[in-house]
């Protein structure tokens, strides 16, 4: 398997994610997961305060 992630195909990330998930508890996920939402809330806010920097009104993400 290639080490570029964005030369990893589908199946074989899947593959890996499979694996891994046998070497992390369940507690460790929850931990994981609740850092990458924070790191992609603050992501979105850094993002909507550059457009507003920039006098541009952000799209509705639900529509």
């Amino acid at each position: 398997m290639s080490k570029d992630p964005l030369e990893t195909d589908v199946s074989a990330g899947l593959a890996k994610m499979h694996e891994a998930s046998e070497l992390v508890t369940e507690e460790e996920v929850e931990e994981l997961a609740a850092k990458a939402r924070k790191e992609a809330e603050l992501t979105r806010k850094q993002h909507l305060d550059k457009l507003e920097q920039q006098g541009i009104e952000p799209k509705d993400p639900t529509s």
